[in-house]
């Protein structure tokens, strides 16, 4: 992954902003002093990773590959049903609201996405990563688009729009979030829909800002590429596929042609799952199952003894293990879309303070310190058949700033004391657990 060389890109999206010297903030009206949607432009140049280092760079992947997994195990538990969601496209949008956080805010996101530490070193690399896939030559189409979307009369910070002009694809626009927030969500799906090529067309529903919506981060990522060895579109039919030993379906099979020219695919059997590496065309990209079986003990299999040793090193210690074998492969043909809303997810990983005021700190972003995350949107497409795959992501970091009085809701149970103030002096103690009982 790591590039001495940086790669010009094809269609860059890059944040290009005049800033004058002298000033620490600006706002949409001082610097354009009209009320129309404006994209601050589009630059070619790819981002800043002179700095990058090999280390730094294998760091950021580290990072990133654990908070995919920890990610992924948290949509998992508790449930029976498909999951498809794109780290990559949360971890970018997070890293760019990540650039404002401050204290514990900060703290708490770098734990809960595993980040290195110093902020110029993570910065390059993770635009080495950017540059490195973005400018990904060959067979496949992969596409990467951040942009920032900023209220017309907020003021946001100098610093906070280089790092983005820096070291992410980011446009940047200027509207009214909070006055024209039908018609500003309506522009973002808009964006996304096309950077996705239409296959995420509303990432944002109705209800997404209010009049305290202040920015919202995106980011798109749009994927398709076909099979180095593809399958056999006359083979595929309908066959059993095992849910678990209780319960069996019929899904469309697909099979590879054994008498291919070329039917060797990269394999590993250990003693956690069979593991199996399907190459795109370019050999660059390539999806990787795991199947929590040994073919021999197949009565054991199971998706959740599996998920339970699973990690970033015990994932990668499988892929290490691939070795080239001359095998037919057999796997369900499938489509389908899902939609997340990840703020309680990555709540419950640890990330607390972004989503609630007044602990959330992100005065790097502006000087005005109640900006808080809202809600964290995803939506997912895959479409996966005999020719390839194509799978496209989007995500929305809405950020707002409290705009009412705090709320203290003392409606579950708590203790109260009766207190002498001047001394501290407790006269009375007690306990509410249900008032409806007094």
């Amino acid at each position: 992954m790591f590039r001495k060389k940086r790669v010009l890109i094809a269609a860059g999206a890059v944040l290009a902003v005049v800033i004058l010297a002298f000033a620490s903030t600006w706002t949409y009206d001082q610097f354009f002093g009209k009320d129309d949607l404006y994209s601050l432009g589009i630059s070619d140049k790819v981002l800043v990773d002179e700095d990058a280092t090999e280390s730094g760079v294998d760091a950021i992947i580290g990072a990133h590959n654990q908070f995919a997994i920890d990610l992924y195990l948290e949509l998992a538990n508790g449930s029976e049903e498909n999951i498809f969601f794109s780290p990559f496209s949360l971890f970018t949008a997070l890293m760019m609201t990540y650039e404002g956080a401050k204290g514990n805010t900060a703290d708490e996101m770098a734990e809960v996405m595993h980040l290195p530490e110093g902020d110029d070193q993570r910065r390059a690399s993770f635009a080495s990563v950017q540059n490195d896939l973005n400018g990904r030559e060959g067979r496949v189409k992969l596409d990467i688009a951040n942009s920032l979307w900023m209220q017309k009369d907020y003021e946001f910070k100098q610093e906070f729009l280089k790092v983005l002009e820096d070291y992410y694809f980011s446009e940047a626009f200027v509207t009214d979030l909070g006055g024209d927030q039908e018609g500003s969500r309506k522009d973002i799906n808009e964006w996304v829909s096309d950077n996705t090529e239409k296959r995420i067309p509303e990432l944002l529903p109705p209800g997404s800002f209010d009049e305290w919506t202040r920015a919202v981060l995106v980011n798109a990522l749009y994927f398709k590429g076909d099979w180095a060895t593809g399958f056999d579109i006359d083979r595929t039919g309908e066959e059993p596929f095992s849910i678990n030993q209780e319960s069996i379906v019929l899904a469309e099979m697909m099979h590879t042609d054994p008498d291919a020219e070329d039917t060797t695919f990269r394999v590993n059997w250990d003693q956690r799952s069979t593991v199996l590496e399907l190459a795109y065309k370019g050999d660059k990209i390539s999806m990787v199952a795991f199947l929590p079986e040994i073919p021999e003990m197949v009565v054991n299999a199971n998706i959740h003894n599996l998920e339970n040793i699973l990690d970033a090193k015990s994932m990668a210690d499988m892929i290490k293990g691939l070795e080239k074998q001359d095998v037919e492969v057999s796997m369900p043909k499938f489509q389908f879309e899902s939609e997340y809303r990840m703020s309680q997810h990555l709540q419950r990983l640890g990330m607390m303070d972004a989503f609630i005021y007044p602990t959330a700190d992100f005065t790097g972003i502006s000087e005005h310190s109640r900006l808080f995350i809202d809600e964290v949107y995803q939506d997912t497409f895959i479409k996966v058949d005999e020719t390839g795959t194509e799978a496209a992501a989007a995500t929305a970091v809405v950020m707002k700033d409290w705009g009412g009085k705090i709320s203290v809701d003392l409606n579950r149970p708590f203790i109260f004391i009766i207190q002498d103030r001047e001394t501290g002096l407790i006269l009375f103690m007690g306990r509410i657990m249900d008032p409806s009982k007094m």
